[in-house]
């Protein structure tokens, strides 16, 4: 075969087997296609956006739709052949320049004369037939489904032709023709029987997406930027350009942190809901990029145009809407948060880039470019926040290994220094059992828990606001044009202040007023709830010594260590249990983990104040017995103590645990006293010197 691939002016087309061959990248030529159907699509939208009315809506998506199949039919051919002679580079050319003869033809389809686009559509087509038939005949494999394709495809190319030479007045009706009949050719139920014989290299097809996206989206943002004229002024022109640009790498940051970094679940139908979701997502780019376009043209202190700011905002809110949808059928790795929250923020996202355009009419262009930008942004920390963890080295996709990194190096951990346990990286966790936003918060920081009430809160009355506004004369002595005003009485409203000045005036008003109230019930509530739970759990104030000591004592060789009440309240009827862990080896050969109980003088106290001297003896029937430091950190031994005991201060029982290493140990040593006596007769805890020890 490989002697048959040297072969530049021809060789047959090969299929291409995905479990021998896992390391395939796009190709230069790949690379190439995208590029020149990305810079169309940008067109696409770029002409779509100087005269929005109804029919040109309508020819926009049918447009849209037929150069995105004309891009998929190229990426779906190309994942499953290998094949890369004079023959099929040729084709592949004649179809680029199908396609900028589209481009070419677009101002004319939009000015109604539709007859070019759908004649180079048509021939677009063609060219996918041919490339189809090429393999019927000359492919080792596959012939059957070559075959089904090519029948199917013709039929649609001819509808395109057919509505470009003689359905002139009738094209709508055929151009949806035949794009169902593409759509239906490979999603018919024959053709997915066929599919499973000769499955897809998903990771080879998900970096096709990724390339077609970063391309698609560089694209967008350079048309959009270079536009971006001298009326700002120096500082102004990089303000806008700032913010066009953090819209663009949040974006860029979105798809690959979620989309890219995500497996399909196993759902019907969910791998065809992944590719043809991202239909709107690519629509959602051009438009976007329009949009950002002309509100970036705005003045500093000029409401963002109607057009744009829908465009813009309206672009974004089906870009997400995009995005959850592709994420409803995906696995997220390395996540701590469940699918469904991912899903939940996408949507939440979607509404308020919707509700930003009537906003966008009452405020600076430069603040509305800003709330654009902090909404994005917010998607970002959100992504962060649930996926702490970056990817392993040695896992795609798809879950097939991957090669390190040249020049890589793993980092050893240190010696005799045992992870702990809530270190552990927990990856392939089922879904159904990760994390919910309440497990979130709660095991967050305070200031984690802040922020996401605030956040929760201005952009549920951003919401508000927005729908007040929507019908002005809703809310009596609102003005009509001041976002102020809506956000002011929104507030109002959920906290149930309502000063006076402002009530509702229509029914509309009221029924938005009735909502919001039971969301700031629901809202209030929940906050309380999570804030409370959070302040009363109870937290331990045991403190451990950081080293454990084997002594003489008593004339018997002895381990000891200390743990200590820090905060000096009543923990009564505590207890406090130590186990051994070590790597052993069974007859068999396995290698396990294995937990040994150690025996102590005293298990347990009635009142734990001060400070707690824990000795264990070390006979024939303990399991530190005939071990040294060195055997220990050959073992991989880890000592575990856990302490539990009812705390009078939250009457609740307290919990505490810690771990030692093997470089924790130390011989022939003691500790020194902590415990004084005061003058006037008081104790005195000296917990600066609580891990300090001394020879023997």
């Amino acid at each position: 075969m490989a002697n048959e691939l040297t072969r530049r002016w021809f060789h047959s087309p090969r299929l291409r087997q995905p479990s021998t061959e896992p390391d395939r990248t796009a190709s230069w030529l790949e690379m190439f296609y995208d590029l020149v159907v990305a810079t169309a699509l940008v067109r696409v939208g770029t002409a779509y956006a100087t005269d929005i009315t109804p029919t040109t809506s309508l020819i926009f998506v049918l447009i849209l739709v037929a150069v995105c199949q004309t891009w998929m039919g190229f990426a779906f051919y190309s994942n499953r052949f290998v094949v890369d002679d004079v023959l099929h580079r040729g084709l592949v050319f004649v179809q680029l320049f199908i396609v900028v003869v589209i481009a070419a033809v677009l101002p004319d389809a939009f000015r109604g004369d539709m007859r070019p686009f759908m004649l180079a559509h048509g021939a677009a087509r063609c060219v996918l037939v041919a490339l189809h038939v090429r393999n019927a005949y000359q492919a080792d494999a596959a012939r059957d489904m070559c075959r089904r394709y090519a029948i199917g495809f013709s039929v649609g190319a001819l509808l395109w032709l057919s509505s470009g030479l003689f359905g002139v007045e009738y094209w709508p009706l055929l151009a949806t023709l035949a794009i169902i009949v593409d759509f239906s050719t490979p999603l018919n139920r024959a053709s997915r029987e066929l599919a499973l014989s000769y499955p897809l290299d998903t990771a080879h097809l998900s970096e096709r997406y990724g390339v077609f996206t970063v391309i698609l989206l560089a694209s967008s943002f350079l048309a959009a930027v270079t536009h971006i004229g001298g009326q700002h002024g120096v500082w102004g022109g990089l303000l806008m350009g700032g913010l066009c640009l953090v819209v663009a790498i949040s974006i860029w940051w979105i798809y690959f942190d979620d989309i890219a970094g995500s497996r399909l679940k196993s759902k019907r139908m969910a791998a065809f809901v992944w590719v043809y979701a991202h239909l709107p997502f690519a629509a959602s780019i051009t438009l976007m990029a329009v949009g950002i376009r002309d509100a970036a043209q705005t003045e500093f202190m000029t409401a963002v145009p109607t057009t744009a700011r829908l465009l813009l905002s309206g672009g974004l809110a089906v870009l997400f809407a995009s995005v959850g949808l592709i994420d409803s059928v995906t696995e997220r790795r390395q996540a701590e948060l469940s699918d469904a929250s991912r899903v939940r923020v996408r949507l939440i996202s979607a509404l308020l880039f919707a509700l930003l355009i009537p906003i966008g009419r009452v405020v600076a262009g430069w603040v509305f470019l800003a709330l654009v930008a902090g909404v994005c942004i917010a998607q970002v920390l959100f992504d962060l926040s649930m996926a702490p963890e970056v990817e392993a080295v040695g896992e795609r996709p798809d879950g097939a290994p991957t090669r390190a990194p040249a020049g890589s190096v793993a980092r050893a951990p240190q010696a005799g220094r045992i992870p702990d346990a809530g270190e552990a990286v927990r990856r392939g966790t089922p879904n159904e059992l990760r994390r919910d936003m309440y497990y979130h918060l709660m095991e967050g920081s305070w200031l984690q828990v802040f922020a996401a009430i605030s956040a929760a809160f201005l952009a549920i009355n951003v919401v508000f606001a927005g729908l007040y506004m929507l019908q002005p004369a809703s809310i009596e002595n609102m003005a009509a044009t001041s976002f102020v005003d809506a956000f002011s009485f929104s507030v109002q409203t959920m906290s149930t202040i309502g000063y006076g000045g402002m009530s509702p005036a229509t029914t509309y008003g009221h029924v938005v007023v009735t909502i919001e109230a039971f969301v700031g019930l629901l809202s209030v509530a929940l906050a309380t709830g999570l804030l409370f739970a959070k302040a009363s759990r109870p937290r331990s104030s045991v403190l451990f010594s950081k080293p454990v000591l084997i002594v003489e004592r008593d004339g018997k060789r002895t381990l000891t260590f200390r743990v200590g009440n820090a905060r000096g309240n009543d923990v009564v009827e505590a207890s406090i249990r130590v186990v051994l862990l070590l790597s052993e080896r069974s007859p068999t050969g396995e290698e396990m983990r294995r937990f040994h109980d150690v025996k102590l003088q005293r298990e347990s106290s009635p009142l734990f104040v001060l400070s707690w001297t824990v000795f264990h003896d070390i006979d024939e029937g303990s399991p530190f017995f005939g071990l040294d430091v060195e055997d220990l950190v050959e073992d991989r031994a880890r000592m575990i103590v856990t302490l539990v005991g009812y705390d009078s201060t939250y009457a609740q029982t307290t919990h505490a645990r810690h771990m030692y290493d093997p470089l924790d140990f130390r011989v022939n040593e003691r500790f020194v006293d902590v415990i004084t006596t005061l003058d006037d007769g008081r104790i005195a805890v000296d917990y600066g010197r609580f891990h300090d020890t001394q020879p023997v």
